[in-house]
């Protein structure tokens, strides 16, 4: 399921905030700003209260992060290409190359 946080009503966006501190307006200036789980479990609990208003925020808590990407229809984030993450242990780190001053 891909949600669409423009689709979220007034109510639905003031909740958003007093729950999490931020604003949707952030978050659409810079994806990365929404932040933790916290504020992932919240947008999951808002979409789903649509359909279930008695749906209890633990459950979108008990999400794991690869269950909630796919839920909000978002991507896994890409490993940094400087992080060790992901890399097998001993493989050899890419070559940095500089330029020669003149």
């Amino acid at each position: 399921m891909a949600v669409d946080v423009n689709t979220l009503t007034l109510g639905e966006k003031k909740k958003f905030e007093e729950m999490t501190g931020r604003t949707l307006v952030d978050l659409a200036q810079n994806p990365g700003a929404l932040g933790g789980p916290e504020a992932v479990a919240v947008l999951i609990w808002l979409f789903e209260r649509r359909h279930n208003p008695d749906y209890p925020l633990v459950e979108a808590e008990n999400f794991t992060e690869q269950a909630a990407i796919d839920y909000l229809g978002w991507s896994a984030p890409e490993p940094d290409e400087d992080s060790e993450a992901g890399k097998e242990e001993g493989s050899p780190k890419k070559p940095q190359t500089r330029k020669r001053s003149s």
